[in-house]
């Protein structure tokens, strides 16, 4: 997330990381102008899960937070996706109500080479998937031109996220190296996840899709 691997028109660089932060002060600034009540939180996904910001209205602490993420050149086998949902049970108590408050969180993933696991037994996660009041959205970032490349597990990963949906309540991207389809695909992230069609029917291919998927 910190090799400068997005490219825009002027030729000027940017990593990941950077681009995130830019795109979740825009979410937040959208969404919070159509109901300020919204609330923000920030988990990081290391080695481990850990929960660095609660649940808050402030974007500067979200952002404050962004910018304290340490840089990390460790490599990582495998990533457990289910310590997530385990830190989800911890800190997130799901309403009986399917007309109370929702829950929704935007995963974004930035390894090539990490596979990603799932416990599919797992009872927290179990308990999230199947919840109304919970959706999950996931951003995976990949490079497929990195040292290494042989050992880019891509496709393989990006697999893993859609299989965390079997019924298209949530919206799957991934993108590489392209800042217009980057901004865009947090732009679709906007509305509320009761208010959207399902992304089968939401993101037909199109042309314009192709021409951003080709575009570096």
């Amino acid at each position: 997330m910190d090799r400068e691997t997005f490219t825009v028109r002027s030729g000027s660089t940017f990593s990941p990381l950077n681009l995130v932060r830019k795109a979740i002060a825009i979410f937040m600034e959208q969404k919070s102008s159509c109901n300020k009540n919204h609330k923000y939180s920030l988990v990081l996904v290391h080695d481990e899960c850990s929960w660095m910001v609660p649940f808050t209205t402030q974007h500067k602490d979200i952002l404050n937070a962004i910018d304290e993420i340490p840089e990390s050149k460790a490599h990582f086998g495998h990533f457990t996706f289910d310590c997530l949902f385990k830190l989800f049970k911890k800190h997130v108590i799901l309403p009986q109500s399917p007309d109370s408050t929702v829950y929704r969180a935007i995963f974004i993933y930035g390894r090539s080479n990490c596979m990603l696991r799932s416990l599919c037994d797992s009872p927290e996660r179990k308990e999230f998937l199947e919840s109304a009041n919970f959706y999950i959205d996931a951003i995976y970032i990949h490079n497929k031109l990195v040292e290494n490349a042989e050992n880019n597990k891509c496709e393989e990963i990006y697999r893993e996220l859609c299989d965390l949906d079997k019924e298209g309540k949530y919206y799957i991207f991934e993108v590489s190296g392209n800042t217009t389809k980057f901004f865009t695909i947090f732009a679709k992230l906007i509305a509320h996840p009761r208010q959207r069609a399902q992304e089968s029917i939401a993101f037909k291919k199109s042309i314009l899709d192709i021409t951003l998927d080709e575009e570096v």
